[in-house]
């Protein structure tokens, strides 16, 4: 798969997206691979849509010579940098969590997004708030 991300070439997978559920045959443009949650997972263009698989769910890959159009690095970096480190989509949404104190301090010596705000409400009590964008994991 990685000579499939470095050419632009698609692969062919097979993907068990549940115990009863394989999906066989699958056309994605993979683009990168990055980690989450304790796991590595490859971002791919299907059916254009950008999407992230969980490594250890695909079966089997198949290298093709397809060449597909990559997204941009820029399109890319949009897509994590509002991503709260999980997944996204592409509609932008304003969230505003309620706090303790103490999780305010954490937060505010490791941020977990580069716009994120935090707010003082009372004693005990502040606000998170940013902008995040989310998505199905398949």
């Amino acid at each position: 798969m990685q000579q499939c991300i470095e050419q632009s070439h698609t692969a062919i997978i097979n993907y068990q997206k549940d115990i009863d559920d394989l999906e066989e045959k699958r056309e994605i443009g993979p683009l990168a691979f990055f980690q989450s949650e304790g796991s590595w997972r490859p971002l791919a263009l299907h059916e254009c849509m950008i999407k992230q698989y969980h490594l250890s769910k695909i079966v089997t890959v198949k290298p093709t010579t397809k060449k597909f159009k990559r997204v941009s690095q820029e399109e890319t970096d949009d897509l994590f940098r509002y991503s709260w480190r999980s997944w996204l989509g592409k509609e932008g949404h304003h969230i505003k969590l309620k706090i303790s104190k103490e999780w305010a301090d954490v937060l505010k010596l490791k941020p977990i997004a580069e716009d994120q705000k935090i707010q003082k409400l009372d004693d005990d009590n502040y606000f998170l708030e940013r902008i995040t964008k989310f998505l199905k994991i398949i």
